[in-house]
């Protein structure tokens, strides 16, 4: 890969941490997805993961998504696109 290519694109790349059962790290992570959603020009094309995450936590976790608003496509239906 060229390193110009690789530079735009680590640029890009950011990584946040939190327990998952931390309601505010979920906030604070959906803040910090709108503030990259202003500076995109595809609000909503942003992605996060969650790795290995254990059996136990996965109700946790999809509960504290949901609380902040991560289980929500900004632009509207899941897999739609306005253009």
């Amino acid at each position: 890969m060229r390193d110009e290519i690789w530079n735009t694109f680590a640029q890009s790349i950011f990584y946040h941490q939190s327990e998952f059962g931390d309601e505010e790290g979920y906030k604070k992570l959906a803040e910090r997805l709108q503030k990259i959603d202003k500076r995109t020009w595809e609000p909503g094309a942003t992605g996060f993961s969650i790795f290995a995450a254990a059996p136990d936590q996965f109700e946790p976790i999809l509960k504290n998504l949901k609380a902040a608003g991560l289980n929500e496509n900004p632009r509207g239906k899941l897999g739609t696109r306005d253009h």
